[in-house]
């Protein structure tokens, strides 16, 4: 026993008994092996936990996404906790962290925020009710991260931070412009817009997605055995005509400074959106003026949808 310790000292030394090193792949290499096969999402979800802020974020996002593609239903239910979990672990980690983390920090309590809506469409082959707890912590959640991302954005300097962040920004005034109008119109459970699914926002090599990335997909449920996406959402700050056409005819392009302006030459239309619908909803409607501005741009929006 001691000649077996002196020896695997000696070889320790000699650095021949050394802990193999775990391979950490960048979430573009990692992205590539889930597009070509090579690896599942769940694989793919451990991967990304090794590549920063960003990549646990795409982690949970992951898991989130293989819940909803599995059949059953305590195997779905252990996936989303996971994603719940990797999720509130961005937000424990990023807690009084820099300004440039914002987006991340708003994505991860967002994808969580609508977990429970996911599951409850996995279990109950239904739209969640848009009256009930579920979607007020949804909407409550959308007002604060834009508040989050739109002083971020305010406070950074850094280019390519400030357009990750009002990117961010873009698709969360969209999808809360939508939520709200959920909220205080749909009351049969017939229309739900949730965030994109991890295969859905990217342009994998993959037979989950067909149509390219979009970032927001809307539910129906009018008599179907199960609720059906109709409409899919790209969300852009501005973009040409000929982006809008290229490929992708099954997606609805949604152009903040073109579709949802109040006028033509009204600028920063994302950041009014968040400033908006924060005081609509931390004031409670008080202010008449503000509720008939995102009355006016969410009837632009579902213009554009069913365009």
């Amino acid at each position: 026993m001691i000649e077996t310790l002196a020896s695997r000292e000696d070889y320790r030394e000699s650095g021949l008994l050394r802990p193999k090193k775990r391979m950490v792949h960048s979430k573009g290499k990692i992205l590539q092996l889930l597009g070509n096969g090579s690896i599942d999402l769940l694989e793919a979800s451990r991967l990304f936990k090794n590549t920063g802020i960003q990549g646990m974020v795409l982690a949970g996002e992951a898991l989130l996404d293989q819940a909803t593609k599995t059949t059953n239903l305590e195997e779905a239910q252990t996936h989303y906790v996971d994603a719940i979990n990797v999720l509130k672990t961005v937000e424990y980690l990023s807690a009084n962290g820099p300004d440039n983390l914002a987006a991340y920090v708003a994505r991860a309590r967002i994808i969580e925020s609508f977990i429970p809506a996911r599951a409850y469409m996995g279990s109950e082959k239904r739209l969640p009710p848009n009256d009930g707890s579920i979607f007020r912590n949804i909407y409550q959640t959308l007002v604060e991260e834009m508040v989050r991302l739109r002083d971020a954005y305010r406070k950074v300097d850094y280019r390519p931070d400030k357009a990750l962040l009002i990117g961010q920004l873009g698709e969360l005034t969209v999808l809360s412009l939508l939520t709200r109008f959920e909220v205080q119109n749909i009351n049969d459970q017939s229309y739900c817009a949730l965030p994109s699914l991890f295969t859905e926002d990217r342009q994998l090599n993959l037979s989950l997605n067909s149509f390219g990335p979009w970032d927001i997909s809307i539910y129906t449920h009018m008599g179907e055995k199960e609720p059906r996406l109709t409409y899919r959402l790209q969300v852009k700050n501005q973009c040409e005509a000929s982006t809008r056409e290229e490929g992708y005819t099954d997606l609805s392009w949604v152009d903040l400074r073109r579709d949802l302006a109040l006028y033509s030459s009204e600028s920063h239309v994302d950041t009014k959106i968040a400033e908006d619908m924060a005081t609509e909803f931390y004031f409670n409607n008080a202010n008449h003026q503000v509720t008939r501005r995102l009355n006016i741009r969410t009837e632009k929006l579902l213009d554009v949808i069913d365009a």
